[in-house]
């Protein structure tokens, strides 16, 4: 394999044939040719992003097209995809590819800056895009766990008033049944005493323990 990547081609005779001879390409043992035929060549790729010195076949390049070294078959072929005739010098239509040095505007090579460029701002751009995505997925992980955590602070349920309810009802009963059973027990009282007193000797007439328990009990409801 005689294949080498070079940022520049030879553009005159005498470079070209000092380029050749140290490329010695008849040497390399091969099988395609006769070692005459087996020479050197300074070509750009086919797509025109790389410059290859190469040891190839010497091809005819039938129209005025570009010299090409397609990488995938090992070829020095015409590129059909430029027009070197409007070039300075122009191409003409048949030439031998060992006379590529004659028309250097066929390795002008720009599409390799480009494509780098671009796949650089690809990246960077993607790499920005994942990590303002990851910051946003996390900040968003973030509020939803406060959310959540605000949300059993705040939303407390308040005892409902039934639980209340048979409290109340037992205090109710308990102020009514005190109303009622106490001025009762105070007329047993009452009475109690008057009855003792009508026991006693030298005691006041009925008539007169019956007027003092009505004044007693009016007393009372006063």
């Amino acid at each position: 394999m005689t294949k080498q990547y070079v940022s520049s081609c030879p553009q005159t005779k005498s470079a070209w044939d000092e380029a050749a001879a140290r490329k010695n390409c008849s040497a390399v043992k091969q099988s395609c040719t006769s070692p005459d035929n087996f020479v050197y060549h300074c070509l750009a790729n086919s797509w025109q992003n790389k410059l290859i010195e190469v040891c190839g076949v010497w091809t005819p390049i039938p129209f005025p097209v570009c010299a090409e070294y397609n990488e995938g078959g090992n070829l020095v072929q015409e590129n059909f995809f430029t027009d070197c005739s409007g070039y300075n010098p122009p191409c003409p239509n048949r030439y031998p590819s060992t006379d590529a040095y004659k028309y250097p505007d066929c390795f002008i090579i720009t599409q390799e800056v480009t494509t780098e460029t671009t796949i650089s701002k690809t990246t960077t751009t993607t790499a920005t895009t994942n990590i303002n995505q990851s910051t946003k997925a996390v900040m968003t992980t973030e509020k939803s766990e406060q959310d959540h955590t605000m949300s059993l602070h705040t939303e407390s349920p308040m005892p409902p008033f039934d639980m209340y309810l048979p409290y109340s009802q037992l205090f109710l009963s308990v102020i009514v049944s005190a109303g009622i059973v106490i001025p009762f027990i105070s007329i047993i009282s009452v009475v109690l005493i008057c009855s003792r007193r009508n026991m006693k000797p030298g005691g006041d007439t009925p008539e007169t323990q019956q007027e003092e328990m009505l004044r007693m009990v009016n007393r009372m409801q006063t």
